[in-house]
């Protein structure tokens, strides 16, 4: 019996792993994990899964690129043999010749512009896109507002101008779209024709092209796509956008395809319960890289202050009385039904100054209504609403005219708005719908964080139900106490402010 560990590159998705049995049951165990949630699926439930994500491959002696130096780790701490064979893929762990000076300089030499305005690159930026360029692989936490856009077109470019394809997968169509746009923005000084150059595949549009740069949602090359296996062959390169809001199949299915893309970045703005695990995602992309904390890079005044006020509704003992033990999703009828709460919503709305972005999660229960409320009594103040249904075009429409206009009330569900689009001249958010989920929080924050002219701060008002009486508490005041760990563990201020609301 032999305490040797052969690891072997098999293409750039997958390692062989050559040893003997009892060791790859060793490093099976060691890179195992539960799902969240897994209890609840049919397949725990019938006893068919044991709930755990196997990193490991017994059978198939396998395992993910990404997790290499793990397990040279893992048998170090061991004091197993491990060795690295190379093939014609290379070896498991190399870096690339690019050094950090050559890469200031190439960034530099794009001449990147927004609205006309020279975008200087901050050191963090630098920093990511270099441990990206030069590992390979890397999972970059970049918050939001940190000018993720920008080092995705940097990155892109690079690997563009070294005559390699690059496949960028984003969650929505409106984030494709945004994504196209950005770089149209950013190109409009260099002369980089994103038209000759960028490829957009979504809502059944052609997945074949000769362009050197697709730009897709994740969504758009699913299996049930009928795209075969060998089409994403083609591709040098992969860089996958929010990666947290994917689940594991859906990321993992599409990167592993990728077997001749040497390059893998992945950003997130937090891995924090994350649809995707952790362990998962750096299987896929390699190592983690921060760029830097929200609370930072306000401190370095890059993205705006803010000011949260929680506005805490209360109701009478027999409205708490009737609603005790209900389950959650009646609770949620009642809350996102209440008429006084929903005219308060109406009228604090109004009230406001700048541009303000409403956010809510039920489209016909709730944005319908608050739709109705706010445009029946706004008069000539422009009122949007964006959700789901709404054509990726007119999203992109009403997303430049928040950024020209002055007062504006953009009423959004929370799935299309929370999450990567950017939108600078916001003024005002409201949750009007409860939610503990840290990721769609600090997205819905971050719409607002990003710098204007005309703006110093952005304020939330967190809207939170009290429906708790005796001992019980309510769900959704579960979930509120959780908005505000997320608030103290970020750094943000807040104050709470009680309105009683049934006898207003």
């Amino acid at each position: 019996m032999t305490d040797k560990l052969t690891i072997t590159k098999k293409n750039e998705s997958w390692l062989h792993l050559d040893a003997e049995v009892w060791m790859l049951q060793e490093l099976d165990d060691a890179f195992k994990f539960q799902m969240p949630g897994f209890q609840h699926t049919p397949q725990f439930k019938n006893k068919v899964w044991d709930g755990y994500v196997h990193l490991i491959s017994v059978y198939k002696q396998k395992t993910h690129v990404g997790i290499a130096r793990q397990i040279i780790e893992f048998c170090e701490s061991r004091n197993y043999e491990c060795v690295m064979s190379d093939s014609q893929y290379g070896l498991p762990i190399e870096k690339s010749s690019v050094t950090a000076p050559e890469l200031v300089d190439f960034v530099k030499s794009l001449n990147l512009h927004s609205d006309g305005n020279l975008i200087e690159f901050r050191d963090y930026q630098y920093e990511a896109i270099y441990r990206a360029l030069r590992n390979y692989r890397r999972l970059i936490l970049s918050p939001t507002g940190s000018g993720k856009s920008a080092q995705i077109y940097a990155i892109a470019r690079y690997l563009i101008e070294s005559d390699l394809r690059v496949l960028l997968m984003v969650p929505t169509v409106s984030l494709v779209n945004q994504m196209k746009s950005d770089f149209i923005d950013y190109s409009s000084k260099n002369e980089w024709n994103v038209e000759d150059n960028v490829h957009v595949i979504y809502a059944g549009q052609v997945k074949n092209s000769k362009k050197s740069f697709f730009i897709s949602t994740w969504q758009s090359l699913q299996t049930k796509s009928n795209i075969p296996d060998e089409w994403f062959a083609q591709f040098d390169a992969i860089i996958v956008d929010e990666v947290h809001q994917g689940k594991s199949k859906e990321i993992s299915s599409i990167v592993e395809k990728c077997i001749n893309a040497k390059y893998k970045v992945g950003f997130t703005g937090s891995l924090d319960r994350s649809k995707t695990h952790k362990q998962m995602l750096i299987s896929l992309f390699g190592e983690v890289s921060k760029v830097a904390s929200t609370k930072e890079l306000q401190e370095r005044k890059l993205l705006s202050d803010i000011k949260i006020k929680n506005i805490v509704f209360k109701y009478s003992a027999d409205t708490c009385k009737t609603l005790r033990k209900t389950e959650y999703a009646k609770e949620m009828d009642f809350i996102i039904g209440h008429e006084k709460r929903n005219k308060f919503i109406r009228n604090l709305a109004l009230s406001l100054s700048g541009n303000t972005l409403i956010l809510f999660n039920f489209i016909e229960k709730h944005g319908d209504v608050l739709h109705r409320l706010i445009s029946e009594s706004a008069g000539d103040r422009p009122v949007y609403y964006v959700h789901g249904g709404t054509p990726p075009a007119e999203r992109e429409s009403i997303r430049n005219l928040i950024e020209t206009g002055n007062d504006v009330i953009v009423l959004a569900s929370s799935g299309v708005f929370s999450t990567g689009v950017n939108v600078k001249r916001i003024h005002n958010i409201m949750f009007t719908s409860p939610t503990k989920s840290l990721i769609r929080v600090i997205q819905s924050i971050g719409r607002g964080l990003r710098m204007s002219k005309d703006k110093t701060h952005v304020t939330l008002f967190d809207l939170a139900d009290d429906l708790r009486i005796g001992k019980h508490e309510n769900h959704t005041w579960d979930h509120f106490e959780k908005r505000l760990e997320i608030y103290s563990k970020e750094g943000f201020e807040y104050s709470i402010i009680d309105i009683d609301l049934e006898n207003k």
